[in-house]
């Protein structure tokens, strides 16, 4: 694992990544692009992260991007926290997350905007090519709407993206120069 956090930190010295992909709504069968930006340039505990969601998220209008700023705890072994503090967004409102082994992601969102929503998570897995993770949004109760039909409280989904092409390709042979650099030592 060290390994990973190494190799994924020396990859990405000084250089922004975008991973580029889906989220997936599997309760409703809606699902739009995203993108998924991160900076990193350790030994600078400081780092930043952009999610930008787009469709209709949340059953309504596409949301602005999702810009965070965060404070690696321990840069060598890539944990830290991230948040949109001290402002709100205008459609997921506050929003935090941590990271761990700068490979397991969650992020809280819990006072979203838009009517009917009370909050909503993200949990998935960074590497240096890639991020998979699961959302859940949670509405108001809506208990017996008559009928005697009950309705869901919440809906899930996926979210997946993957460095573009040619970034994979010079993030592989960066990886690839590392190990055999190490090797060699």
């Amino acid at each position: 694992m060290k390994t990973l956090i190494l190799l994924l930190a020396s990859s990405l010295a000084a250089s922004a990544v975008t991973l580029t992909g889906t989220w997936n709504n599997t309760t409703f069968g809606s699902s739009g692009p995203l993108s998924f930006t991160y900076d990193i340039n350790p030994p600078d505990p400081n780092f930043s992260v952009t999610l930008d969601l787009d469709g209709f998220v949340f059953g309504s209008v596409d949301p602005d991007p999702l810009s965070m700023t965060g404070l690696f705890s321990n840069v060598a072994a890539g944990d830290g926290t991230f948040s949109n503090s001290p402002l709100s967004h205008p459609t997921f409102g506050p929003v935090s997350g941590t990271v761990t082994g700068l490979s397991a992601v969650t992020l809280d969102m819990p006072a979203v905007t838009e009517a009917g929503i009370v909050s909503a998570t993200i949990e998935g897995t960074l590497t240096p090519t890639s991020f998979d993770g699961t959302y859940r949004v949670n509405f108001t109760a809506l208990g017996d709407q008559g009928g005697g039909q009950e309705f869901q409280d919440y809906a899930v989904g996926t979210l997946t993206a993957a460095v573009p092409e040619p970034q994979t390709s010079l993030l592989a042979l960066g990886a690839l120069a590392l190990a055999i650099r190490r090797r060699r030592k």
